[in-house]
């Protein structure tokens, strides 16, 4: 599917770079059926299960009929919207008798010795969960990794983590960040927890549907997940999973990120990004689909308290097709 991505910036930017996504399916919306049930990750394209534990695939398709098992925001362990698109996936990171899920993604092309890379996913703690733990793992390979059991995995990994706090957070999606200088030829990946019960940090946890901590139960849906190239700059940007490019030395602004930015800059200032997600195209066109309409009613409300506001409009496509014609339909 070809996709324009849109950004506005606050007139006073600098150059930038930028390097593709080079994770396949990265936000799980690729699926060879909608699921009905759970542990139907085999479903999702371009990513498999390692070892037996049943991982999970959640998405808003399917008929009003189907069950609300898998489906999105509601399913059987709480209630989440996605951090993009349509879908994402689920895995038990901390359960008793060391029992483990995890997912395995694939590259579109092998890393190259020596360079230096970034992986980033968000994450969400389920409304169900009632144990959060402090870090994740993920594990680089040159081949695919089946085994057959479902507990911990034993493989050398990279811990990836939050500033040394608990991923506890059940409304908002946690962005995690880790950098990987590659050995050469690896092509895959593993996300999971790489700890048994006994070494993993765990917090008891509970809100209004875990009135009884489950303290066997660590469960995290998954979704965006990218890896990069850092170019000279230090910037690793995926443009082909939503992110349009950061411009460097400026603020950064995100709809998004509630977290840390709940509403738009009282007072935008020169240098400003405000990305807009949610703005969508129909298939390789230029035509904007009736979806878009409440993320560009927040741009209209800002321009109408900023009526002097001058901004810069950015777009860019997916690198699918020639760069010429894809130039052709980002200035469309």
């Amino acid at each position: 599917m070809r996709w324009l991505i849109i950004a506005f910036f606050i007139i006073g930017y600098s150059t930038y770079s930028f390097s593709q996504n080079l994770v396949l399916n990265p936000s799980f919306e690729n699926m060879n059926f909608c699921p009905w049930e759970y542990s139907q990750f085999f479903s999702c394209k371009s990513w498999k299960q390692p070892t037996f534990g049943t991982s999970d695939y959640y998405n808003s398709c399917g008929a009003e009929s189907y069950p609300e098992t898998v489906k999105i925001p509601t399913n059987f362990f709480g209630n989440q919207p996605t951090q993009q698109g349509d879908a994402y996936a689920g895995i038990y990171v901390f359960y008793k008798n060391n029992y483990r899920e995890y997912l395995q993604g694939k590259l579109s092309q092998p890393l190259e010795k020596g360079k230096q890379y970034k992986l980033t996913f968000y994450t969400s703690l389920a409304d169900k969960a009632g144990v959060a733990i402090k870090e994740f793992g993920v594990a680089f390979s040159d081949s695919t990794t089946r085994l057959r059991h479902d507990t911990v995995l034993a493989k050398p990994y990279i811990p990836i983590g939050y500033q040394d706090s608990f991923l506890k957070n059940k409304d908002v999606w946690q962005q995690l960040v880790v950098e990987y200088e590659a050995q050469g030829g690896e092509q895959y990946f593993i996300i999971g927890n790489f700890k048994n019960n006994q070494n993993t940090d765990t917090l008891s946890v509970k809100n209004e549907l875990t009135p009884t901590p489950n303290y066997h139960v660590a469960y995290y849906y998954i979704d965006e997940v990218c890896l990069g190239e850092v170019l000279d700059d230090e910037t690793c940007i995926c443009i082909n999973n939503g992110n349009p490019p950061i411009v460097s030395t400026t603020n950064y602004v995100e709809f998004s990120t509630i977290e840390t930015q709940p509403e738009i800059d009282n007072s935008p200032k020169v240098g400003d990004i405000v990305i807009l997600r949610g703005i969508y195209f129909d298939f390789d066109k230029a035509t904007l689909h009736p979806r878009s309409e409440a993320e560009l009613n927040r741009l209209y409300h800002l321009l109408l308290e900023y009526p002097n506001l001058e901004i810069v409009i950015k777009g860019h496509t997916d690198d699918k097709g020639s760069k010429a014609y894809n130039k052709s339909l980002s200035e469309a």
